[in-house]
């Protein structure tokens, strides 16, 4: 893929930024549709899909466009309302001509829905083919963020949602497995499933998750409240991991200093609100230019501008910053069909592909 540009972040960094898209509007989501064209597409906040192609071009008109459907967002407040993520299932562009998305619709309730692509033009999709999957209210104000995804290995779609409440999950949604909220979801989405089923529980904001492509194991960025934010990393297979809120806030009793951790996965990474304050979950980088990256997870800071990258070693996970604090809002990773990285500034609107940093 070409690039616009080398882009230059302030403060010390081990990462090269290369500008791939400029100009987009609140950028929550980027992901490929795995059909072999190299597009990659990225959900604006405030309801389109933008096609970005090979040659770093943007298409003028978006893939899709519901932003006469989505929650409005408040023009200064960078709230978590709007079109937040979209996924295309296995062998898309091939046996199937839909996808799938998430957003927030009038007043509010979380959305995922099923589009179809126009016929004769796969670079445009139907706004009014749309089918409401699943509609949930939300009562409080605030926790909207979600996404979606589907699984490398089981071919299953997966849902987040956040827990739906104000301070603290006073409605114990996170802990409750029958609720929806504050949890990740599975759904066997193209098998024509009706029903989701509880894959993790005990989260307070998910906002973004990612899958190893090659284990298929599951990394999650849940957005602390008091004091901590943590990533929660979960094996494949393991069904049910409960990581603890509203309980705990990472390894931290929240409300009871006497609480229990019984029953409680621990969060492979957690870090306080001295060193950041709204982790963004990322990926595993799986791909062939960089082979120093192999394994490697990489997350950040959305409030700091902080990147890190994470890696296993035994029991304990060892991380190193890569990018210390600047004025840029990470709002997701991404990847491509390659399993190349790339990261989101959501204002003022930049997609950037992930390098290491040359020796000078």
């Amino acid at each position: 893929m070409s690039v616009l540009a080398v882009a230059s972040v302030t403060a010390q960094t081990k990462l090269e930024f290369s500008q791939v898209a400029a100009g987009l509007h609140r950028p929550t989501y980027l992901t490929h549709s795995g059909d072999g064209t190299g597009r990659l597409f990225v959900t604006e906040q405030t309801g389109l899909v933008r096609i970005l192609l090979k040659d770093g071009a943007v298409l003028e008109t978006p893939f899709l466009d519901i932003s006469a459907r989505v929650s409005p967002l408040d023009p200064i407040y960078c709230d978590e309302r709007g079109l937040l993520s979209i996924a295309f299932p296995p062998d898309f562009g091939k046996l199937r001509q839909h996808f799938y998305v998430y957003y927030t619709g009038e007043a509010n309730p979380p959305h995922i829905s099923r589009f179809r692509v126009k016929e004769g033009n796969p670079n445009q999709a139907d706004p009014d083919s749309e089918e409401v999957l699943f509609r949930f209210e939300h009562q409080f104000d605030n926790h909207f963020g979600g996404q979606l995804a589907f699984h490398p290995i089981d071919r299953k779609l997966y849902v987040s949602f956040s827990d739906g409440a104000g301070g603290k999950d006073p409605l114990g949604s996170a802990q409750n497995p029958a609720h929806p909220f504050g949890k990740v979801w599975r759904w066997a989405a193209e098998a024509g499933a009706e029903e989701l089923a509880p894959y993790s529980l005990g989260l307070r904001n998910p906002w973004r998750f990612s899958f190893d492509r090659l284990t298929g194991d599951l990394y999650i960025g849940d957005i602390g409240e008091d004091k901590w934010e943590e990533v929660d990393h979960q094996p494949f297979g393991q069904l049910g991991a409960n990581f603890g809120w509203s309980v705990l806030e990472a390894n931290a009793c929240l409300t009871d200093p006497n609480c229990s951790r019984e029953g409680f996965a621990a969060p492979a990474i957690a870090y306080d609100h001295n060193t950041g304050c709204s982790v963004t979950g990322g990926s595993v980088y799986r791909g062939e230019e960089h082979a120093e990256w192999q394994g490697c997870y990489f997350y950040a800071d959305f409030c700091f501008g902080k990147i890190w990258s994470a890696e296993k070693s035994g029991d304990k996970w060892q991380t190193e910053l890569l990018q210390e604090e600047t004025d840029r809002n990470w709002s997701a990773f991404g990847e491509d069909e390659a399993g190349e990285l790339y990261v989101l500034d959501y204002l003022p609107g930049t997609v950037y592909r992930l390098s290491p940093k040359k020796p000078e």
